[in-house]
Parts: C-alpha cells; structure tokens; sequence
C-alpha cells in the first residue's frame, strides 16, 4: 500500500517538475514575459512626415528589455490599438503599412526611437495617424504587443514671399491678416516676432486668418507658423507702426480738467516720475524738458532736435499727473487753460494737436558725450481743442 501511494507522488511531482523548467525555458528563450500591453508616453506626440527625427517612449512598468522590437503601423483610417502580435514590414501605401524601427535601450522603462524615413504621408494626404508598437523578444509571431502610442506626421509648411496681408498694423494690435503658404492644418500656431497669432483660422491648406497682438512698434519683425510637420518662419515680414487711441478726442477750449484714457503699448516700461528707476522725474508739468517719460499735445510731428537750446517743434502742452494702468493703458490729466497745469501759463490754443507719449522729455542735444535723444512709443492720434 505505501509503495503504491508513493509512486505517483514521485510521478506528480517530477512532472510539475518538468513543466516549470520548460516554462523556465520559454521564458528566457522570449524574454521577460508581459501580462498585457501598457500605454507608453512619446517625447513628442507628432512629427513630420519622412521622420529622421528622434522620440523617446517612457512605461510606468519595465517592458523594455534587449531583443525589444518596434514598429510604427499606419492605416488610411485612424486606429486605436497595435496588432497583438508582431509582424513584418508592409510596404507603405494608402491603405495601410508597417515600418520596422530598431530601438535603443535606455532602461526597462525607456527607449529611443529614430522615426524611419519611410514613415511618410502618402499621396495628398496634410497629416496622417500612425501608432508606436512595442513587443519583446525575437522577429516571430509570438511576440506580443507589450507598449504602445499614438504618433502622427504631417507636412512641413511652407510661406508664400509675402506671407502676410496686410504686411503692418498698429502698435496697439487686434487686426485681422492673412497668411498664405502651404501645408497648413488645423492646430497650427504662429507668432510675429515672439508673441503668439491668436483666434487663428484655418480657411484650407494654403490660408488662414489670425488677430494680430498688442506689441511695442517696430519694424521687420519675422512670421512664424508651426504644425506637427515643422516650423516655417519668414524674416522681416510684419511691421508694429506707432499708433494709440485717445478718448476722448477733443476737449473744450480753456477747460481746466480732461482726463485722457490712452491706449497703446510699451507704457509700463516708460520712467514716469522716477515709477520705474525711482528717478525724480516729474509729470506734474513743473519738468516737461526732464529725462523722464512724458505725455505732451503737440501741434504736429513732435520734434525735439536742439534748436538754440529749446525744441525744434516741441510740445504745445503736457497732460500730467500720469497713472499707467497697464503696458497697453495710461491716464492723464489735461489742462487746456493752462498748458503745463500752473498757474499763469498760457492756454493751449485752438487747433488739432497730436497727443505723444516719449520715453525722455529732453532737448535733443548731445551732452557730456550723451545723445538725449527721445523716443517716440505711440503717437498719431489726433486731439482737438475747440469753443463748444
């Protein structure tokens, strides 16, 4: 009776036995086994078309390991998951396509990629979905999905000679233009300058419309447009003129308060009475020849090239007491009976005036070595003082 029980105890065991080193076996034959398929994460979600470029994907989980084979897939439809299984390259067409990509293995968690030439948008077709698919273990049908991600390319823009119409707007900025080029899809960005084209509209592939931003005056400043494909940037393409909007416009002869709301840009840069470099500049209208930033009415184009000491075409009268609000927004107080706000000063006269914001209230004279030269923020809008 024992030796009968015994021996398929003996026999049980020896076989599990058995089955452990041959699962033992397969496993370090294929690699690290991977319960399922995790989501991995791209360095870069999109890319252009005919790749070269480098991705990385991270897992929260080790699923990296030596003899790790990639592929990017493509379909003429977006898909949503890799084929379970590995297999080989497919020619890309239309329709569908495998592109083979060999990986470097930074650590269990983290691979390099460099995007295969051939993975490229086919025919017409702007952009394109594809998906990165990993699986362990060798060249062969049992290696199955372990990470995965969705990557899509598109064509690098272009722009036309002249990208942009029209080429100039005020300082103040919220214009409409429009951009031509080519390869343009929706999700684009662009910017003049540094600062970002905002409501941008993608009319087709070739325009879209966009507002342009407030940004300080200047000239030749470049175009950029950015898509999944690339980045495109067009040099001296768009020029900030100076220009700001007064409200109100006109005020009544010999009236002793009008308080000016000013848009424009670049005014929180300005050194009004000492508010940036705690100078001891003043708005008050005691100092409007003084180093600091002033708000003048002038009857024409503010010049202050020296003139026997005194300003060329200087300033008829100061708006003073200035608050800026913001770099786009000021207020001034305006006394047309006395044109500096002290009293005994003459009255600004009737007549239609510039209001001029400068950054240096100076004569333009060279002293001690140093230009004072002013430089002009906004001007151009137009101010009337008249009898009602």
């Amino acid at each position: 009776m024992k030796l009968t029980t015994r021996r398929p105890r003996r026999t049980a065991i020896a076989a599990f036995a058995a089955v452990g080193l041959a699962a033992l076996a397969t496993g370090i034959g294929a690699g690290p086994a991977s319960a399922a398929a995790v989501a991995g994460t791209l360095s870069a979600t999109s890319g252009p078309s005919g790749g070269t470029n480098t991705l990385t994907m991270t897992t929260t989980t080790a699923k990296f390991f030596t003899g790790t084979l990639v592929s990017f897939q493509y379909k003429a439809t977006a898909t949503t998951a890799c084929s379970a299984a590995y297999a080989s390259a497919v020619a890309v067409s239309s329709t569908a396509g495998i592109v083979l990509a060999t990986p470097k293995i930074l650590s269990s968690t983290k691979i390099a990629i460099t995007v295969p030439s051939t993975v490229a948008l086919q025919g017409s077709a702007t952009s394109a979905n594809w998906l990165v698919c990993v699986y362990p273990g060798s060249n062969t049908t049992t290696s199955l999905l372990s990470a995965s991600a969705a990557y899509s390319i598109a064509a690098k823009p272009t722009l036309a000679v002249s990208p942009i119409s029209p080429a100039s707007g005020p300082a103040l900025g919220g214009g409409t233009v429009t951009v031509t080029g080519t390869n343009f899809i929706t999700g684009l960005t662009a910017k003049i300058g540094s600062v970002a084209l905002t409501g941008i509209t993608v009319a087709s592939g070739t325009t879209f419309t966009a507002t342009v931003p407030p940004q300080a005056a200047g000239s030749a400043m470049s175009l950029s447009v950015t898509t999944t494909g690339g980045t495109a940037t067009k040099a001296a393409a768009y020029t900030y003129t100076n220009g700001i909007i007064v409200t109100p416009n006109t005020t009544p002869t010999a009236t002793a308060a009008t308080d000016l709301d000013i848009l424009g840009v670049g005014f929180s840069s300005l050194d009004f009475a000492g508010a940036v470099s705690g100078g001891s500049f003043k708005t008050d209208g005691t100092a409007p020849a003084d180093a600091g930033a002033h708000v003048f009415i002038v009857q024409g184009d503010y010049d202050s090239t020296d003139n026997s000491s005194a300003k060329t075409l200087g300033e008829a009268g100061e708006c003073v007491n200035v608050l800026v609000v913001s770099d786009t927004e000021l207020i001034c107080t305006l006394n047309t009976a006395d044109k500096y706000n002290q009293s005994g000063d003459p009255a600004i006269a009737d007549g239609v005036y510039t209001i001029t914001v400068v950054n240096d209230g100076q004569v333009d004279a060279v002293t001690n070595n140093v230009d004072y030269s002013e430089s002009i923020i906004s001007s151009g809008s137009t101010f009337t003082v008249a009898p009602y």
